[in-house]
């Protein structure tokens, strides 16, 4: 999940993030300007851990915790969202999980679909894991891009270091 790059470029009201971890991208969206953070994780062990990282933040009302799969928190916070926001996909199981999707990438986008109107960037980390053996075996980069053109045609597509040179798949109307 590293940002290794100036958030702020992407900076607006509102930064939503699936897979939380240690809260890290909480603490860098909001040292990027953003106003406001909403997180969600699916497993509980990294929920308290960074219930207990973002403590100050929760508290000074500056972040937003849920304990939840991407795809249904999306579902219930998208449809109440009125401010432009950047969203960061970073949701994934390390090691598969029987009966679950190793990523909900897919899902994700197809939620964002339907709530397209202010989405003014997707960012999507471990561009390096799609199609690879591991998590993203089933995510295939170029169904990736279509799905990010069918939620805006007017997505501008470019690149971001993040664990790596150009891991980072930026969908964005910024142009630099």
């Amino acid at each position: 999940m590293p940002i290794n790059f100036d958030l702020s470029k992407y900076k607006n009201e509102l930064f939503i993030e699936t897979g939380t971890l240690y809260g890290g991208g909480t603490k860098k969206a909001l040292e990027a300007g953003f106003d406001f953070v909403c997180t969600i994780e699916i497993h509980p062990k990294y929920y308290n851990i960074s219930q207990k990282n973002l403590a100050k933040e929760i508290e000074e009302e500056k972040a937003c915790m849920f304990l939840a799969d991407s795809k249904e928190a999306l579902e219930n916070i998208l449809p109440d969202i009125d401010v432009k926001f950047t969203i960061f996909l970073d949701a994934h199981w390390h090691k598969n999980r029987e009966g679950m999707d190793c990523s909900p990438l897919y899902g994700e986008l197809d939620i964002l679909k339907k709530y397209p109107k202010y989405i003014d960037t997707i960012l999507i980390d471990d561009k390096r894991m799609l199609g690879r053996r591991s998590w993203g075996k089933t995510i295939e980069f170029d169904k990736v891009l279509e799905k990010l053109k069918e939620i805006n045609p007017d997505f501008f597509i470019m690149y971001e270091t993040g664990l790596i040179e150009d891991d980072i798949i930026v969908a964005t109307l910024k142009k630099e």
